[in-house]
């Protein structure tokens, strides 16, 4: 996604595509039942049988669109999350490219090392807290 881009597109037009984006995911949300029906898309989960650390989360942001959001917590609350991501994104496209550059000089700043154990540590946390939900 090329945010400079995007910052040049005029705000209402942003705001526009953001809600025909919503519209159509809640039309598919609640024709899937909050995406929960059809095969699954996790590589992961589909060659292992485990849920990976996001398992969930399409389903989570199925479950907001649906107004289930109780539900949406419970199966995986990296999905508020993205939709926060998504409406940012579109609504304030420099905030998103502000904090990526800004973390972006932070993470080149680690070690190699660090950089490893930080990433490991974040997707095992993320496994081990929704892995009790998902099994």
């Amino acid at each position: 996604l090329d945010i400079a881009r995007l910052q040049r597109v005029k705000f209402p037009i942003r705001v526009l595509t953001l809600l025909v984006i919503l519209f159509a995911s809640r039309v598919m949300a609640v024709r899937s039942s909050g995406f929960s029906m059809g095969p699954s898309l996790c590589m992961f989960r589909n060659i292992t049988g485990l849920p990976c650390p996001f398992c969930g989360t399409t389903r989570s942001v199925g479950n907001i669109l649906l107004g289930n959001f109780n539900d949406a917590l419970n199966l995986n609350p990296l999905g508020y999350f993205s939709l926060a991501f998504l409406l940012v994104l579109f609504i304030s496209p420099s905030t998103i490219k502000g904090s990526s550059l800004y973390l972006a000089k932070k993470w080149w700043k680690l070690s190699q090392r660090n950089q490893i154990l930080l990433t490991v540590s974040l997707l095992a946390t993320t496994w081990i807290f929704n892995l009790p939900r998902l099994v």
